[in-house]
């Protein structure tokens, strides 16, 4: 068994296991259904049926041994919140990390030891008309598409010592300045999460916060050199 599992393969699943495989990186799929199990393994990744309701077939997973770091991409809000608790008794070390679809069960799965929550709800409602109401994301999305455009989503560390007036999402514009989509922010002074930035949204950003970009890498390096930072595109 691969020390990252991923439980379950339905929509935003199968984009993060194309992710992970990218990245090169060694996971299972679990699933319990067999035309999603089929849908994994026809994709070419390693899978196992199983029912992850029981502790000790999560155990024969590798829950609690040889597994570091678990996705919880289940369907529905409850299903990921009993699999966060099954896995955190069993692991008190494991890194889990788990989709919701509503803020109420977000604050739940973080109760109940998820190390990071992605709210599927608010990429899918409250981003995806912002993004699609921007020329530039309209280009991007076209052109991705077709597989011709240079892009990269690129995380942009905060550096030490830049001048306050400048740390600033408005005064900094992404867009304008350098042709860039700001996906979300990690704002380590209000938590270690990754947040969608919302239109019309002003922030104030500090050393040590984490801008989330998509754009070309030209633009990507003007950033950094703009706020004087390594400029690894990945």
């Amino acid at each position: 068994m691969n020390s990252i599992v991923l439980f379950g393969y339905s929509n935003a699943a199968r984009h993060l296991a194309e992710q992970l495989r990218q990245q090169g990186l060694a996971f299972t799929v679990v699933e319990r259904d067999n035309a999603h199990l089929n849908d994994a393994r026809d994709a070419g990744f390693d899978t196992v049926l199983a029912d992850f309701t029981n502790d000790e077939t999560l155990g024969e997973l590798g829950i609690g041994t040889t597994v570091r770091q678990l996705f919880c991409m289940l369907p529905e809000d409850s299903e990921n919140l009993f699999l966060t608790l099954s896995a955190r008794a069993l692991d008190p070390d494991i890194t889990i990390i788990s989709a919701c679809e509503s803020g109420d069960a977000a604050s739940k799965l973080k109760i109940a030891g998820a190390n990071k929550v992605v709210d599927l709800y608010s990429t899918t409602a409250h981003r995806v008309h912002d993004l699609l109401t921007k020329p530039l994301v309209v280009d991007v999305l076209d052109r991705t598409l077709f597989g011709q455009a240079d892009l990269h989503m690129a995380e942009i560390v905060i550096p030490e010592g830049l001048d306050n007036t400048r740390l600033s999402l408005q005064k900094l514009n992404l867009s304008g300045e350098f042709d860039l989509v700001l996906i979300g922010i990690v704002d380590h002074e209000r938590s270690s999460d990754f947040h969608f930035v919302g239109a019309g949204i002003e922030h104030l950003i500090d050393p040590g916060d984490i801008l989330v970009v998509i754009g070309r890498t030209a633009d990507i390096e003007r950033l950094h050199q703009h706020l004087d930072t390594p400029s690894p595109v990945t």
